[in-house]
């Protein structure tokens, strides 16, 4: 009996005659060219089959593609069309802290931008102004602008939202329709349980009423 070690993973081999390895896996991976990585993501150092690879996971690289491909480095990305949107918000943050209210009747509620000049272009903070939706379309319709200010006005009716009453908790809440019956998500799915529950009553019921007619024992 002879004492040796495993050239791939060094553990001791009792045998009679010289050996190299100490398992078929073992003699398979060592026969297999393996290279050395550092993951970029979690700095962790991997040895795998192939000449490149950069990540140790699937999980480093999808956090890693989803920082990486943001903003301009997304091959999808409109700078004109996100720049705008992004501008146009920060605009918009700067007028609503600055009047906070209406400016000519002082209410807080649907408030919108309006370019005093008409010019929508024209996007000076001097020439904006926050108006809520009734007095942005009259202020539209003053200049003859009779479809922006319908326009206005639809706006405003498409989000004025009923008050609901959720079916679970009993407490009063804002939707977009009549339909809807829970305020929240739990709220939803405590619904849909309370449906299960009542319709496996009524088929509970239905077998033994049957079962009652037929003389049978209810199982």
């Amino acid at each position: 009996m002879q004492l040796f070690s495993c050239q791939y993973c060094s553990v001791p081999i009792v045998s009679y005659k010289p050996r190299t390895f100490c398992s078929k896996a073992c003699q398979w991976a060592a026969g297999r060219k393996r290279y050395r990585f550092i993951c970029l993501e979690c700095g962790t150092i991997f040895y795998v089959n192939v000449a490149q690879r950069r990540y140790c996971s699937r999980a480093c690289k999808g956090r890693a593609q989803s920082r990486l491909n943001q903003g301009a480095n997304n091959p999808n990305w409109k700078p004109t069309k996100d720049l705008h949107y992004t501008v146009r918000h920060a605009l918009r943050k700067r007028i609503l802290a600055r009047d906070k209210v209406c400016q000519e009747c002082g209410s807080s509620h649907q408030l919108q931008v309006h370019h005093r000049d008409g010019n929508h272009k024209n996007n000076d903070e001097s020439n904006l102004t926050l108006l809520c939706v009734q007095h942005h379309a009259a202020a539209h319709a003053a200049r003859g602008e009779f479809a922006i200010a319908r326009l206005i006005l639809s706006h405003r009716l498409y989000h004025q939202r009923p008050d609901n009453i959720c079916q679970n908790c009993q407490q009063p809440f804002r939707a977009r329709t009549k339909q809807i019956r829970s305020c929240s998500p739990e709220c939803a799915q405590k619904l849909r349980n309370q449906g299960r529950s009542a319709a496996f009553a009524r088929k509970r019921d239905a077998k033994q009423q049957l079962s009652s007619q037929l003389d049978l024992p209810f199982l």
